[in-house]
């Protein structure tokens, strides 16, 4: 037997109780409409319920799941701007203390600093190697 179009109207017999029946007549009066309507209806309302039941599901773990890792890659990105405008400093002022520009005590603060530079900036790329690696295993 062909399938008939999903649009087709069809008759279908339902039994329920009485009870439910009145239930159904009363709302389809408040509603301004036929009981068949009212039926059809709810029956579709139904549907958009679990519709709107799993979409909110899917909302619910994305929250619970993706949003931290996101805040994660948030941090990673800081870090990796903060490393990337220190190394560009560095490679600015290294060629003149090497040029001997700047000189004397100032050269040598530059120096140190440069090297505190280096040693945080190594530290900050273990621990976002560490949050990259965490992130993967959760």
């Amino acid at each position: 037997m062909p399938r008939r179009p999903s649009e087709t109207v069809v008759q279908v017999n339902l039994r329920i109780k009485e009870s439910e029946r009145r239930r159904l007549e009363r709302a389809a009066e408040e509603h301004h409409t036929s009981l068949n309507a009212e039926m059809a209806a709810r029956l579709q309302q139904t549907f958009e319920q679990e519709q709107l039941g799993t979409i909110a599901q899917v909302h619910e773990n994305l929250e619970r799941g993706l949003l931290p890792l996101l805040g994660n890659i948030h941090e990673l990105a800081k870090f990796g701007d903060l490393i990337r405008a220190t190394e560009a400093l560095v490679l600015l002022i290294q060629p003149l203390v090497i040029a001997g520009t700047i000189g004397g005590p100032d050269a040598e603060a530059i120096k140190h600093a440069v090297a505190g530079i280096q040693t945080i900036t190594k530290m900050i790329e273990r621990e976002a190697g560490q949050r990259l690696r965490r992130m993967h295993t959760t």
